[in-house]
């Protein structure tokens, strides 16, 4: 999120209502935009979940089962935070 001045929601997952309000608090939070796809084009898209965990694997590594660890308050603002803390590069 830093230094972000939009970001966009898409995909299944932008058919969450809570997950909606999570974002706009976050956009509210760092003072910036944040816009969501309708939601005619928010399916389900099991491949670009895949394809992102494919990326992710790539640039950092595997994440065995010891390092996954459920954050039942995860803020993608975090992100460097939880990947410091399984002692992986950051962006």
């Amino acid at each position: 999120m830093k230094g972000a001045e939009c970001f966009l929601a898409c995909g299944g997952v932008a058919q969450n209502s809570r997950l909606k309000r999570m974002l706009a608090s976050l956009a509210e939070e760092n003072g910036c935009r944040w816009y969501v796809a309708p939601d005619e084009y928010n399916g389900d898209n099991g491949a670009m979940i895949a394809y992102a965990g494919y990326l992710m694997q790539e640039r950092f590594g595997f994440f065995g089962m010891d390092d996954v660890v459920p954050y039942t308050d995860y803020r993608i603002d975090r992100m460097e935070a939880y990947l410091s803390r399984a002692g992986k590069p950051v962006f």
